[in-house]
């Protein structure tokens, strides 16, 4: 078995490493994901996860968005975030848990709001986008962004009520933003326990029409 393979313009990629994706997607597909710039924004316990397991995956090339840094009340769910990390940037903390993963991925961290006009261009090298905030603000300046310059994007996040002592209600929301779907349509799927528990599948707001690029 060969252990590496290389394509013309694209990196080399190791086979044993990488056993289970090569399966799936093949020598060149998995080339193909050690290829593309991946840009995570929100580096909180969504977003640290996701640049986990995007770097076992064997994406190489990231570009890390989050404005706040690590606090006592984040150590329970940051992925990779010590108490000695407290005070330091979250884009930071993420980027040094890849590299401890591949010491040869390339990151570009950044402690900056997406909202901000400043931070954009950050973005214009990415491929492939992961949108983990819980800013509805960031949402909208991102799926702008996605749909204007035809950037796939995945959309998601996790909110917990607590009333009591006791989680009155979870909800989970994954969203794909793309070329031809809607921008705010999705499927939330949310469990209450207040009155006993129960499911219900609901949908969020209408579309809303974002303006293409031309």
């Amino acid at each position: 078995m060969r252990r590496a393979l290389a394509y013309p313009g694209l990196p080399e990629i190791s086979t044993l490493a990488h056993d289970r994706q090569v399966r799936a997607f093949g020598p060149r597909g998995q080339a193909i994901i050690s290829h593309i710039a991946v840009a995570i924004i929100g580096l909180g316990g969504t977003g640290s996860a996701v640049a986990q397991q995007l770097a076992h995956l064997g994406v190489r090339r990231f570009i890390l968005i989050d404005p706040d840094v690590v606090e006592m009340t984040n150590l329970n769910r940051l992925v990779g975030a010590t108490p000695a990390d407290i005070g330091r940037p979250k884009a930071e903390v993420a980027a040094r848990h890849i590299r401890s993963i591949n010491s040869k991925a390339e990151i570009t961290a950044l402690r900056a709001d997406i909202v901000d006009e400043a931070s954009l261009p950050a973005l214009y090298g990415a491929d492939f986008l992961f949108l983990c905030t819980d800013s509805h603000a960031s949402r909208a300046v991102v799926g702008q962004l996605a749909y204007q310059f035809l950037l796939p994007c995945i959309d998601m996040g996790v909110s917990i009520t607590v009333r009591e002592n006791a989680i009155t209600h979870g909800t989970g929301r994954t969203q794909m933003l793309a070329p031809g779907l809607p921008v705010s349509c999705a499927h939330r799927r949310s469990t209450a326990n207040k009155s006993g528990a129960r499911c219900s599948r609901r949908s969020s707001a209408p579309p809303i029409r974002m303006c293409r690029a031309s």
